[in-house]
């Protein structure tokens, strides 16, 4: 009865050792964290770059075909954007300047 008893305890993980394990864990995690913030800002600037410069060609071909620089409203009624396209306009607070056809969001150029 004995031997398993002792058996039994050698093989189980004792508190102290669960404990640093945890310990360990969440260290690594805290460590993982801000980086993978990080690249996910990363992330969204690229993706919004690269949504700036669709929409830069957008107004470019309405341009050269209209010969006058459109709104965002003449951009999806002519068919040149989508609707899903003008949600995210909306969203990320993209606008043209009607003066250069500028395309910028919240007033800053990408």
């Amino acid at each position: 009865m004995k031997k398993q008893l002792s058996s039994r305890k050698r093989r189980a993980f004792t508190l102290i050792e669960m404990s640093l394990v945890l310990l360990i864990i969440s260290l690594l995690l805290l460590v993982m964290l801000p980086n993978l913030n990080h690249q996910k800002n990363n992330a969204d600037s690229k993706v919004n770059g690269a949504f700036v410069k669709n929409m830069e060609t957008q107004v470019m071909l309405y341009q050269s075909e209209k010969e006058k620089i459109p709104t965002v409203e003449e951009l999806l009624t002519e068919k040149y954007i989508s609707a899903a396209q003008k949600e995210k306009i909306d969203t990320i607070g993209m606008t043209i300047d009607h003066l250069t056809g500028e395309v910028t969001i919240n007033g800053a150029k990408k």
